[in-house]
């Protein structure tokens, strides 16, 4: 008898489904009998209403994943006929931003003009298998894969003294951090200004931190985070790092006058080791605490190493915010909240530095954001800054960075991983040189007017978007790099090399000379990529070592690669000692690369060595 109740139970509630409460049951959240009108209903002397059925999660999910739809539909039908395009109107609302494969429903879309198109991270349902961003491990396009080339066995200074990196980032003098300090003391407006500068730089570039928090971090900065909660920890890294923002400010003259006293950058530099050793001798409490706050301490701990040029160290913590990542996003819930916004934009962030690592020591174990980052969704909105007009700025320009990355992996994997890669398959990469060039145009042209660029030697309006010109020029030049090196392996074979693979060669050259002769003192470049810049820089100046010995592509190098070598040692060689005294070996290996390689240069164009 019992039985039979339940069953009957049961299948008069899968028969009535959802319509078995009435609306004001359902959102009071009562019990309903289901009665016309139910007793609540008709004690409350309301209207009694079924059959409204509500709006689930999934549906919602499944409505929106139908417009995005149609909306990509309607976006390749504009693409393939112009004329059907209309001049963008500052007013459009995009619609909410998607990561590759990923609907989500739970973010609020960018109020900028181009955000849309920007998160479509120039995919091409026409050829999905172009759309891998995971950079192979053992890639052949690295510094040091470079200058491997038979092409220069005959510089043999630059062989015979050369050293691994990893050896000598491996055996330079281990990081010992001061003994213990006082707080140091600030008044309101030099703490105000630090907390400036790390809005300007790091949390610019990667936004992942919420200007309430800054707010507390200037507060808790002026009263004296005295006790080891992860707060404190997070107080202090984030003045550490404004700290390290202030003194590479003070290395461009477009953010702050060359004139400025030494002894500002002098007291910045000690206030940002200070605040560093501070926070180091908490850094146990980071370790063993598994939050969004203490994964911040984490990415911000690898970013100062970077400031520091100690890439190893910078690498480690870059993988240990990754791994906090996966496990903190791998069980949030579904609905996004502040905390997985925060995770997600560190995700991000881990994506792209890591990347940045590998592209140079391609035999760093991976730390798995690769495996998921197409499951990962693209920022959203965050209140990182109080200035609506800054925020949305440095969401797109963090969406630019993350898209430009993925490329980047794209074309490092498609032309150079080390089973697959087509470079040196004349048959096979010109096609797929044509098809990442129309990738990395797609790309360009999606950026918002407060980042575009000319591809020559024009000022940009801001140095964010001479720092997407330099990652443009990196990207292009790599691109056609495989017709550089076919030019270099017909001639090696006495072989008659055709205008059309010249014409491609030139192309690469003259990529790589933009990307010497821009390059300048930009904030993010200073404290983060020093190290990177200086390799892909020695890597770069190679290329053009190689095409001055090869009299087609002589001809079509320019005067201005007789000034490169100058232009980078001036450069480069203040941002070694930005931090202090111990200077990075691999970045000193560098510059020394470059100066012989600017000397052979000069023996080759000038005197034809």
């Amino acid at each position: 008898m019992t039985t039979r109740v339940v069953l009957d139970y049961r299948t008069k509630k899968r028969k009535r489904g959802p319509h078995a409460k009435c609306a004001t049951c359902r959102a009071r959240k009562v019990k309903c009998d289901g009665n016309q009108p139910c007793a609540h209903c008709a004690l409350a002397d309301t209207e009694c209403v079924y059959g409204s059925e509500p709006l689930t999660k999934a549906k919602s999910d499944a409505i929106l994943e139908t417009v995005l739809r149609l909306e990509d539909r309607l976006s390749h039908i504009s693409a393939s006929h112009p004329s059907l395009r209309s001049p963008p109107s500052p007013d459009t609302v995009p619609p909410a931003t998607r990561s590759p494969q990923t609907v989500t429903t739970d973010r609020q879309p960018s109020s900028i003009t181009g955000a849309r198109q920007l998160v479509q991270d120039v995919r091409h349902t026409r050829n999905e298998s172009l759309d891998n961003a995971v950079l192979s491990a053992e890639h052949t396009s690295t510094t040091e894969s470079v200058l491997a080339w038979p092409y220069f066995d005959i510089c043999h200074s630059l062989r015979s003294q050369y050293q691994p990196i990893f050896a000598l980032e491996q055996q330079r003098s281990k990081f010992s951090p001061a003994a213990a300090h006082q707080l140091p003391f600030l008044d309101p407006s030099e703490a105000h200004t630090i907390i400036k500068a790390f809005q300007d730089v790091v949390n610019f570039s990667y936004p992942t931190v919420l200007a309430s928090i800054l707010n507390d971090v200037e507060h808790r900065t002026l009263k004296g985070p005295n006790d080891d909660s992860v707060e404190a920890c997070l107080a202090l890294l984030i003045m550490a790092l404004g700290c390290a923002c202030r003194v590479v400010q003070f290395l461009n003259p477009d953010v702050i006058p060359s004139n400025s006293p030494d002894q500002q950058v002098i007291r910045s530099r000690l206030l940002a080791q200070t605040y560093f050793d501070l926070y180091l001798q908490r850094l146990s409490v980071v370790h063993l605490e598994v939050s969004t706050t203490s994964t911040q301490c984490v990415f911000f701990t690898a970013l100062f190493f970077a400031y520091l040029q100690r890439p190893l160290q910078a690498w480690a913590y870059i993988s240990m915010t990754a791994a906090k990542c996966r496990l903190l996003l791998s069980y949030s819930s579904a609905d996004a909240g502040v905390d997985t916004e925060c995770l997600r934009r560190i995700f991000w962030s881990c994506f792209i530095l890591e990347s940045d690592y590998i592209a140079e020591l391609a035999a760093l174990p991976q730390t798995g954001v690769s495996d998921m980052e197409s499951l990962v969704p693209y920022p959203a909105l965050y209140q990182t800054s109080e200035d609506h007009i800054e925020r949305e700025h440095s969401s797109l320009y963090f969406l630019a960075c993350v898209s430009m990355r993925r490329l980047l992996n794209r074309v490092h994997d498609l032309l150079y991983a080390p089973e697959t890669g087509v470079a040196f398959d004349d048959a096979r990469f010109p096609h797929v040189v044509t098809e990442l060039d129309h990738q990395l145009e797609e790309w360009r042209e999606c950026l918002p007017p407060f980042f575009h660029f000319t591809v020559d030697e024009s000022k940009t309006e801001t140095q964010h978007g001479g720092f997407l010109r330099q990652r443009y020029l990196t990207c292009r030049a790599v691109i056609y790099r495989p017709f550089l090196n076919q030019v270099l392996s017909q001639t090696s074979h006495g072989e008659l090399v055709g205008s059309n693979v010249l014409d491609k060669s030139e192309i690469c050259l003259r990529m790589c000379l933009l990307h010497i002769l821009n390059l300048r003192a930009y904030s993010q470049t200073v404290l983060v990529d020093t190290w990177i810049c200086s390799l892909s820089m020695a890597s770069t100046m190679l290329l053009l070592l190689a095409a001055s010995r090869i009299p087609d592509l002589k001809a079509r190098l320019t005067d201005d690669v007789l000034s490169v070598g100058n232009h980078l040692c001036e450069l480069i060689e203040p941002w070694m000692s930005v931090h202090g005294d111990q200077k990075s070996p691999s970045v000193r290996q560098s510059l020394w690369m470059i100066s012989e390689i600017d000397g052979l240069l000069h023996r080759v164009l000038e005197k034809g060595e």
